[in-house]
Formats: C-alpha cells, structure tokens, sequence
C-alpha cells in the first residue's frame, strides 16, 4: 500500500521533471507590479515607454507559460466535471416536463460547483492536486507528435522574446532622451568610443532635408536610423553617457545574467542555437563546437528578473512629472 510519503515523494518527483521541461508562471510580482509602481509618476512620454516595456514583459511571460496554462485549463476541466456530476446527484430531480424548475436545478448546480470548486483550489489540498494534475498532463503530452522538439525550442525561444523586451525599452527611451536633450550628444562626442561606434562626425544630407533643417528634436530618431544600439557593450556605452550617476543601472547592466542572456539570444537567432567558437570565448561556457545550447527553464527565470532590474534602474534615471500643486 501507497503511504502519505511515497505520494509525497510521487507528487515532487512529478513536478520537478515537469519544471526541468517547461516554463511555470513567475509570481505577478516578479513580472508587473515591480515595475508599474512609480510609472505613473513620469513624464507622460516616459509613462508611455515604460508602458509598452511592462505589455512586452507580459507578452513573453504569457507566450512562455502557454503549455503551462493549457494544462491549468484541463486540470480545471475535469475537477469541474468531477464536482458537478458529484452536485447533480447530490441535488434532487425535478419535473422533466418542467423548463422553468429544470432552468432552476440548473443554476443552483452551476452555482454550489463553482463554489465547490473555488474551495477547493484555493485549500492547500486542492493546490497540491492540481499541481500534481497539471505536472501530470504536460509530461504525459510530451509523447505526442513534435511535442518532444517543441517544448525545448520554445523555452530557447523565450530567450529572443525577453531580450526584445529589454532592447525595445533601451532604444525608445535612447531615442526619447536624445530628442528631449539633445545636449547631451556633447557627452557622445567627447567619448572616442562613442564617437567612432556612431559616426557623430557626420549627418546624411537627405536627412537634413527631410527634417526641413530643424534637428532641435531630432537628433535621438537620427541617431537610432543611422546606428546598431541592438548589441550590449553599445548598450552599456550609450546608458553610461546619458545617466552616469546611476549606480543601480551600471550594477544591473554588469549582471552576468544579462550578458549571458544577450550571448544566448545571438547564437538562438543567428546560428540556431548551434555553440561556435565566438561563443565559447564571450561566454566561457565549457561547451562542445557544434553542440546545441540547451536552456533551462529556471534560466528564464532568472533572465525576466535581470530585465526587470535594468527596467527599474532606467525607470529611476526618468524626469519626473510635475504635479499640479508645483505648478
């Protein structure tokens, strides 16, 4: 006979090789309400930006957890038809020639189901049996078709999906500050690095004409159409000039996380996942040339978090807007 232990062992062993597989959820906390906190507070360009950066998070969140969902769907699906054939008998028959007291038994079943139902997913053994039955399903359809490929690329993929959200956010608000401040290209030009990595000597004449020779709210839009801002030491170079006091932005950008998350997305999209040489150097990863890079699932993890950080980092470097009462 089964004991309380070997149910419990049973039930981690199925969630552990589940979570080697796929993505779970991140805690809400971990992926929106870090950032959302102080948007508000910004200049309304800057609340924009920062919107759209928290929408892409989410975005590569909800992709990534998709399996993860569809599981959560099933699992729910049949603990709901398991308590409503349970209520229904429960509940006593009606006249069948009846509608209107067949429409009432009805609701009155829908209703003390969803209530059963509600109970016991939020008691902490309705929480460990659905874990147990959503872990289950997602091991139990790996057997299927292309779902042994699938669910690995997908999580390499996740790869591409967060470091999109995180280079969006730091060419829009490059371009935005640029523009807001074009002062600040002094900076730019003092620096020899940036100076060579983004030909500051020289503005293309077509888009001196195009601007109608106004660049007084330009020069950020100029910079973005005429440079690579797509690469993390440029990143680095470009954030340092902008906002040099930050010392949380300069931490958060030298996260080994960070560079390990641009290193993997450059080998997933440009070389499908396939180690080369210039990898194993930037990364000093112990690897096999011609070896496929393997992502874990709690790489993800730790790569959303790495994100959020810069993204408060960058939040804070903002100007703010100003309330009515300064005014």
């Amino acid at each position: 006979m089964e004991t309380s232990k070997d149910k419990s062992e049973n039930h981690d062993d199925i969630v552990r090789r589940a979570r080697q597989l796929y993505f779970f959820p991140l805690d809400h906390v971990a992926v929106t309400d870090k950032m959302a906190p102080g948007v508000n507070d910004l200049e309304p360009r800057y609340q924009e930006l920062f919107a759209a950066f928290i929408h892409n998070v989410e975005t590569a969140h909800s992709t990534l957890t998709m399996p993860y969902m569809m599981a959560y769907g099933a699992a729910m699906n049949l603990h709901w038809r398991r308590v409503w054939t349970a209520t229904a008998i429960r509940t006593p028959d009606v006249d069948s020639a009846n509608p209107a007291k067949l429409a009432v038994r009805d609701v009155g079943i829908h209703k003390r189901t969803s209530k059963e139902l509600w109970d016991f997913v939020n008691s902490p053994k309705g929480q460990e049996r659905m874990s147990y039955d959503v872990c289950q399903f997602l091991l139990e359809v790996m057997i299927f078709g292309r779902m042994p490929a699938a669910v690995p690329e997908l999580v390499r993929q996740g790869t591409v999906l967060i470091w999109s959200a995180f280079e969006v956010l730091v060419r829009d608000l490059l371009e935005l500050e640029l523009n807001r401040n074009p002062g600040k290209l002094a900076d730019f030009a003092a620096d020899p690095d940036a100076r060579k990595r983004y030909g500051l000597d020289r503005v293309p004449l077509d888009v001196i004409l195009a601007s109608g020779f106004d660049l007084t709210d330009k020069m950020g839009s100029i910079m973005m159409s005429n440079a690579d801002f797509s690469d993390l030491p440029g990143m680095k170079l470009v954030l340092g000039l902008l906002f040099p006091k930050s010392v949380a932005l300069r931490t958060a950008l030298d996260d080994r996380q960070l560079w390990e998350l641009f290193q993997r997305r450059n080998l997933i999209a440009h070389r499908r996942g396939v180690v080369d040489q210039t990898y194993l150097k930037k990364t000093g990863e112990q690897l096999k040339v011609g070896s496929s890079i393997e992502v874990q699932p709690s790489d993800l993890d730790r790569y959303f978090e790495c994100i959020i950080q810069v993204g408060l980092a960058l939040r804070d470097c903002c100007p703010k807007r100003q309330r009515r009462e300064e005014v």
